[in-house]
């Protein structure tokens, strides 16, 4: 089932409520003031489903200038936005506002809803067509499709319907590869229940139970938590994916500890920071519309100094910072620059974030751009080498920024699903260029699937020196093992990449001969088990113990070895088959068995089954050996535990 979520934008009273109403039949306005007022004031949401079984999440925003703050949290994720227009009133002040904090987030889908048609004439509504197609007409939306309607009478909802999926059908499904993020927009608790967070999940898919961590908006500390809960429109669901219009319900977790601005991600999978590098672009290019010379907004003729305070709009974050021009001393209407902003409250985000900036008062929206570097390091002003490496971030070759994402990412593999989300080359260009660096020896490409892990080569030689070192140390006091856990492994070295990423990276090491893979141990490739006379004697041991004790069958733990070594020894011993494993931790050598089976075999082929007691009787031994000869038996599909304990029935004989 496909998920979308479709928003709204506009002036205050152009219809944005009622028109939702109107598609799904909720009263989007839930705030007693709201009512009162009849404004929209906070974000409203709502739900309906396609004739194509497409489930849309529609995200009713307020038009009043004065909350626009909210508009902007309301955009984060959306796929296709309802810009509406009244047709008796025409362009307004917070369209245009609308439309360019749209254009700045990078919203290209729309569609230009013209409403209230049942209080315009036609010539009226064809006058206002064409104004609407002259102000659009150096913007993202010039050529968006338009519908005319009115959510009071119903004209034209049908038509805009069947628009709407017209639109959706080109979309691409997002991308579910990445780690999941989930900005949220509320935060309440439910009777029962406890905490609840709402939000759009921007990337990624997050299970029932999983573990997350709640990356703050200001100086708070990172809390982790349990997603106990998952609903999507009211409906418990054990997954969410990229797209969808999530409700989490978190454990141990009060309401006054995660707000809107925080965001739920995958334990230490993001880094908050309060400095970030960004592409900064001021509003007023396209402020003066058409042959109508009107101003688009306030914030539209501003030029701002260098270190201004301004409102930053990310996600659903919005926090004080100071814009660092790291090229000129003035930004004016229109032009853009790289910068950096220095946040009074740091915040988690990632290169390829959209934002938007605000003028500290009167505030008013006056900007927006692009993150490169979500983490970064203060720069001095007008330095040729950091001007330098911030255009080959957002401008440099394929190679460059393959190249720069793998250094910056050090140790932690990057997977090339976060590349393509961002749209700047296919999969399969995607592929060409890791092949370039690969064979330039600058990154080394693991590949999985349709996807690929790299990490620069310089970082990997690093890591593999680590490695080694540990691997040596590991064998030097551990010389009966075949080498170290895998999932200790993993965890110290490889914990960034999922599970089957990291197999496949440990594959390709072994083909290379760096390391080797045996059962669920890691080892250095050349490694050998130390067969010294500390091992035979301990072998030597093993064995008169087990032939001692015959039939009579004995844990390990009975047999009050001293050596340190034995236990290592002893699953050696068995996985070479000189030792036997009947059940948990008891022991016989394979002739004992061989012996055991020889008297048992005949009476359970005569009679079809066999009792413990039987058992017990013909080795001349312990019901408890009995029963764990039993239990071997059943383990190999020589016998099949049939009713009590002590009867077991023929179920497959060798």
């Amino acid at each position: 089932m496909k998920h979308v979520v479709i928003g709204t934008a506009g002036h205050i009273d152009h219809g944005k409520t009622t028109l939702v109403q109107a598609l799904t039949g909720m009263d989007t306005d839930r705030l007693k003031e709201e009512k009162c007022r009849g404004i929209s004031i906070e974000l409203g949401f709502a739900s309906f489903t396609l004739t194509d079984g497409t489930v849309a999440d529609v995200i009713d925003v307020p038009g009043h200038e004065k909350f626009v703050g909210n508009m902007v949290t309301g955009v984060m994720g959306m796929d296709l936005v309802l810009i509406l227009i009244a047709a008796d009133e025409g362009i307004m002040p917070q369209t245009r506002e609308h439309i360019a904090i749209l254009q700045e987030l990078g919203v290209k889908n729309a569609i230009l809803v013209l409403s209230k048609c049942d209080l315009a004439e036609k010539d009226w509504r064809e006058l206002v067509r064409e104004e609407l197609r002259a102000e659009l007409k150096e913007t993202c939306f010039a050529d968006s499709p338009m519908a005319e309607i009115s959510a009071v009478t119903g004209e034209g909802i049908p038509q805009l319907r069947q628009l709407i999926l017209q639109e959706l059908q080109n979309l691409p499904e997002r991308e579910r590869g990445g780690i999941f993020r989930l900005p949220v927009d509320r935060s309440f608790t439910m009777d029962g229940f406890g905490t609840v967070v709402t939000g759009t999940l921007i990337s990624g898919q997050l299970n029932k139970g999983s573990n997350v961590m709640i990356y703050p908006s200001g100086s708070r500390t990172p809390l982790t938590a349990k997603a106990r809960g998952l609903q999507v429109h009211g409906e418990e669901t054990e997954a969410v994916y990229a797209g969808q219009r999530v409700a989490v319900n978190l454990m141990n977790i009060t309401k006054k500890e995660v707000r809107r601005g925080d965001v739920l991600a995958p334990e230490n999978s993001l880094v908050s920071s309060s400095v970030l590098d960004v592409r900064l672009h001021l509003m007023g290019a396209f402020s003066e519309y058409g042959e109508t010379g009107k101003m688009s907004f306030a914030g539209g003729k501003r030029e701002l100094k260098n270190r201004v305070r301004l409102h930053l709009c990310a996600g659903t974050a919005q926090v004080l910072c100071r814009a660092i021009w790291l090229d000129r001393d003035t930004l004016r209407p229109g032009e853009s620059c790289y910068a950096q902003l220095l946040l009074e409250e740091p915040l988690a985000l990632l290169r390829g974030d959209r934002f938007i900036v605000r003028f500290y008062s009167p505030v008013e929206t006056v900007g927006g751009g692009v993150i490169l570097d979500a983490g970064a390091k203060k720069h001095k002003r007008f330095a040729a080498e950091t001007l330098e490496e911030l255009e080959k971030k957002e401008n440099g070759s394929p190679e460059d920024v393959l190249e720069l994402m793998a250094k910056k990412a050090g140790r932690k593999f990057c997977c090339s699903a976060e590349l393509l989300k961002d749209g700047q080359q296919t999969r399969e260009e995607l592929y060409q260029t890791a092949e370039k660096l690969r064979l330039q020896q600058k990154i080394s490409t693991f590949p999985m699937g349709e996807e690929f892990y790299f990490i620069a080569r310089e970082e990997e030689r690093k890591l593999l020196e680590e490695i080694f070192s540990f691997l040596a140390e590991f064998h030097r006091n551990h010389p009966y093992q075949w080498g170290v856990a895998k999932a200790e492994f993993l965890h110290r070295f490889l914990d960034g990449p999922g599970s089957g990423a990291a197999s496949r990276i440990l594959e390709q090491w072994e083909s290379r001969k760096l390391l080797r893979r045996k059962q669920d141990a890691i080892a250095e490739f050349e490694f050998q088990i130390r067969r010294d006379a500390v091992f035979e004697k301990i072998r030597q041991k093993l064995a008169e113990e087990f032939q001692k004790a015959g039939f009579d069958f004995i844990c390990y733990s009975n047999l009050k070895l001293d050596e340190g070594d034995a236990r290592d020894i002893l699953r050696i011993c068995l996985e070479e088959g000189w030792v036997v494993c009947l059940a948990g931790d008891v022991y016989t050598l394979p002739d004992i068995l061989r012996e055991a089976l020889k008297l048992v075999l005949p009476v359970l082929r005569q009679e079809g089954k066999i009792t413990v007691v039987q058992v017990r009787d013909l080795l001349c031994s312990s019901r408890k050996s009995a029963k764990y000869l039993l239990e071997y038996m059943d383990g190999q599909r020589i016998t099949k535990k049939n009713g009590t304990e002590s009867e077991r029935e023929k179920h497959d004989l060798f």
